[in-house]
Formats: structure tokens, sequence, C-alpha cells
């Protein structure tokens, strides 16, 4: 807990080979894993507001549809929401722990209340598409709650490429 006390953070370089190992392994992953997020948000809704809301409220009276769609109903959307409650606060945990860790000053604070903030509307998005029928708050809350996961994924990894071990040695043990 003292380096999270600490503003400068630095803890990640001291850290044990093999631990150094399993957090850039995480990040990468992690970093694979808004990839594949993207990829399947553009397939599902597209990159326009109009995307958005006839995914989440269908588009039956659209004629011209490539697609059609038939509207979430409120248990489907429920079903994604409980997901993403269970899932997405221990994203932000981990994330934001090995962010916190990292070198760097008090705006790495900043960082993470933005993360906070933009996972909690994104998770709301789907509903107030449903309330308002508007499909732009998908992409005003989704783009920056990925621009600060992706900071807080790649600011550390420099740090665990470069920390030396503090126990001296460099085999696989750490």
């Amino acid at each position: 807990m003292r380096e999270f006390k600490r503003q400068q953070g630095g803890a990640l370089s001291r850290l044990p080979l093999a631990s150094r190992r399993l957090y850039l392994g995480f990040l990468v992953l992690a970093v694979c894993a808004f990839a594949s997020s993207v990829a399947l948000y553009y397939d599902s809704l597209g990159l326009s507001p109009d995307g958005a809301v006839d995914y989440f409220l269908g588009n039956m009276d659209d004629l011209d549809a490539e697609e059609i769609r038939i509207e979430k109903s409120a248990r489907e959307l429920l079903e994604v929401t409980h997901f993403h409650l269970y899932t997405m606060p221990l994203w932000l945990l981990v994330l934001a722990h090995l962010f916190l860790m990292a070198r760097g000053g008090r705006w790495k604070g900043w960082v993470v209340a933005g993360a906070l903030a933009f996972t909690a509307l994104h998770v709301a998005g789907p509903w107030i598409v449903r309330a308002t029928g508007t499909g732009w708050v998908m992409g005003a809350t989704g783009v920056p709650f990925l621009v600060f996961y992706l900071v807080m994924a790649l600011w550390p990894i420099p740090e665990l490429l470069g920390g030396a071990d503090p126990g001296g040695g460099h085999g696989p043990a750490g």
C-alpha cells in the first residue's frame, strides 16, 4: 500500500522477474482483449449512431436495411449489464493497480477517475439508447473508455520490460 501513497510510483521495476513477466503477459492479453472488443463493437454497432440505435432498438421499419435487427428486450439489456457490472470493475481494479504502481505523477489519479466514470457511463449506454433513441452515447462513452483503459494498459509496459531484477538473478524463477 505504501506504493499507492507515493505519487511517483515506480514499484514495477523493482518486482521479481517472474512477477514482471506475469504482469506484462496480462497487459499484452488485455490490449488484445481491447482489440477484439473494438472488432466486436464495430461488427455489432458499426461506426454511426444509427448503428447503435438499430442494434438496441431494432430496424424492423427500415425496408432498405441490409440486416434485420430485432429490438433488444429489457431482459437482454439486464443480462449484458449484469455481466459487465461483474467484469468491468475487475478489469478496472487490476489495470489501475498496475498503472498506479508504474512511474508517473498525480495525473495518473485523473486517468483512473476518468476510466471509472466512462466505465459507468458506457455500461449505462445501452439503457440510455433504449430510453432516448439516441445512439451517439455509445461512441461518446466508448471512445474515452477505450482511451483511458489503453493508457492504463500501455503505460506500465516499458517499466515492466526495463526493470532490473531486485534479487540480482535473471533466471526464470526471478
